[in-house]
């Protein structure tokens, strides 16, 4: 096959005219149409350029067809290659895809799984708090089985938070007793050990104890003393007097609205909401409540804390009595958020445009002691 047969080949082969050929190599068609008709030859520079625009070495124009083949042959090589390439990269880019998606998964799943966790914690908190309180109710016990007494009961009848003191009411009767006999009660603890003598009305000996120190708990001992001697017995148990008298402050958080907190020199653009987590007893509750916002830790202003203000937490005299006998719980709730909003412009000389803003609730419990804490961002 001549030179000009292979061009002809090649030309026809990639949907080239003769002039659309003329005009990528830059000559004129009749320059093509004699190397075709074999009247003439291309000179080296043409033939670099034929080369090119075909995708086949020089050599191949010049030498036989099974070259001219194999050259053809590597092109398509080249385009199979680019081809798979194009194919790789989708691939992988659909890889990606997948495994971003799995992680959106994952991490969709820790945060269900850290949201769970922080319900169980808040229940485990609310059933903490309900188990100490049932553990101060005035309950009878039955000892059937016991061979001094029939039964027990007590009560805590007051708790001071500043002293950490008690005043608890015990009374038992005994099996065995007559007009004569006197009793003792004492309540004996890992530290200490207090006791009071135990007037008897109608079978049932009563004694009331003052000034206990709280501990984790406490023994309850009986002496009965009858014609000089004295019997001595275990009556029961006695929980810490002070975890009927809860008041606590848990989880707070601050939601800013559209203006959120805006600053500038003596003077702060305020609108957000306070969130505070409050736990109390039937014997242990709020009666005043202030909010208080500062700037570097200057007070700029204090508002009363409203929604806790409307709040009844004292229990009527009838709510009182029936949580001696049963759960507190059914009584009043022991647990709940309580929101307060606020939107004012507060001036004051203390602002600066870069104050940091905190603000802090102060409450009064219905034995006149402060509960202070600054109200953040904890409930996450």
């Amino acid at each position: 096959m001549t030179t000009g047969e292979k061009i002809t080949k090649l030309r026809k082969e990639s949907g080239l005219s003769q002039e659309a050929f003329s005009e990528k190599l830059n000559i004129s068609r009749q320059a093509v149409s004699k190397w075709e008709n074999g009247t003439a030859q291309p000179s080296n520079e043409n033939l670099n350029r034929i080369a090119k625009c075909f995708g086949v070495t020089v050599s191949s124009l010049l030498d036989g067809e099974e070259i001219i083949t194999q050259c053809l042959d590597s092109k398509n090589s080249e385009e199979r290659t680019k081809k798979n390439f194009s194919w790789n990269k989708i691939i992988s880019i659909l890889l990606v895809l997948v495994i971003a998606f799995q992680l959106s998964l994952i991490l969709r799943l820790k945060n269900v799984i850290n949201n769970q966790t922080i319900r169980m914690d808040n229940l485990q908190h609310q059933i903490d708090v309900l188990s100490s309180r049932i553990n101060n109710i005035y309950m009878p016990t039955i000892s059937p089985s016991n061979e001094d007494f029939l039964e027990y009961a007590y009560e805590v009848l007051g708790y001071n938070r500043k002293t950490n003191t008690a005043e608890v009411k015990v009374s038992f009767v005994p099996k065995k007793y007559n007009e004569k006999t006197k009793s003792e009660i004492v309540l004996k603890g890992e530290k200490n050990e207090f006791s009071s003598t135990a007037e008897m009305v109608n079978g049932t000996f009563t004694a009331v104890l003052s000034d206990v120190v709280c501990e984790s708990g406490f023994s309850i001992l009986g002496y009965l003393i009858e014609d000089g001697n004295t019997r001595s017995f275990s009556i029961g148990w006695v929980e810490n007097p002070s975890t009927g008298y809860i008041l606590d402050i848990g989880s707070t958080n601050v939601k800013q609205y559209s203006k959120g907190i805006r600053l500038y020199n003596e003077k702060a653009n305020i609108n957000v909401e306070l969130g505070v987590e409050l736990t109390w007893s039937p014997h242990l509750y709020p009666e005043k409540a202030i909010v208080q916002v500062l700037s570097d830790g200057v007070v700029i202003d204090e508002m009363p804390y409203e929604s806790l203000m409307k709040e009844d937490f004292k229990p009527s005299e009838t709510e009182s009595s029936v949580a001696l006998a049963e759960s507190a719980g059914d009584i009043i709730s022991s647990n709940a958020y309580f929101y307060h909003y606020i939107e004012k412009i507060i001036k004051n000389k203390a602002i600066k445009s870069n104050s940091n803003i905190e603000f802090k609730l102060i409450l009064t419990d219905n034995f006149g002691e402060e509960y202070e804490q600054f109200i953040n961002d904890t409930n996450l």
